[in-house]
């Protein structure tokens, strides 16, 4: 038996029983390796051996990465609004959920409302408005946000003013708005 056959007859002994163990896998070579059986170099040039686990690591490892593309292509996205978007039409899908920020100081007594009758067969708002102030310093203004979702498709204009709820017969100090077209 020549040294050929022989390198030929251990290397199929050694991929065998890893197989038959159910230890290893084998995939095409990426590069040259060389081991040594019974103290003899030997060049493996065709397979690599790798451990299951890698396979099995790199599956899970490649699922989620599939999830987190799918639930980012399809899953539903919040839309940022400010004060710049004001008097614009904006495209949403039934889902998408709308968040309007809108500089704010409630201690004036002002506040921004949604100017009723809000057409929730298209857009509804979700929980109350809520304020985030700038600073921890008393009467200091800041931001008040308004969540929507889109609920059906359809068109409506969002109206939102900046008033003293207990004023009546005033004009509003600010106003925003915008076309909603839901797809």
């Amino acid at each position: 038996m020549n040294l050929k056959s022989k390198t030929n007859t251990i290397l199929s002994e050694v991929l065998t029983r890893g197989v038959e163990q159910n230890e290893v896998r084998f995939i095409p070579p990426v590069a040259v390796e060389s081991f040594y059986i019974y103290g003899a170099k030997y060049r493996l040039k065709w397979w690599i051996v790798i451990e299951k686990r890698v396979y099995i690591v790199s599956g899970v490892l490649l699922a989620l990465l599939l999830i987190v593309v799918v639930l980012m292509a399809y899953g539903p996205r919040e839309v940022h609004l400010t004060a710049a978007d004001n008097g614009s039409t904006i495209e949403l899908k039934e889902g998408q959920v709308v968040s309007i920020t809108l500089e704010a100081n409630p201690t004036t007594g002002y506040t921004w409302a949604v100017v009723e009758p809000l057409n929730e067969q298209v857009i509804r708002q979700v929980g109350e408005i809520e304020f985030k102030p700038e600073s921890e310093a008393i009467g200091a203004g800041g931001v008040q946000i308004i969540g929507l979702e889109v609920v059906n498709a359809g068109q409506t204009t969002l109206k939102l003013v900046y008033h003293r709820p207990w004023e009546t017969g005033v004009e509003p100090l600010k106003t925003f708005s915008i076309q909603v077209i839901a797809r």
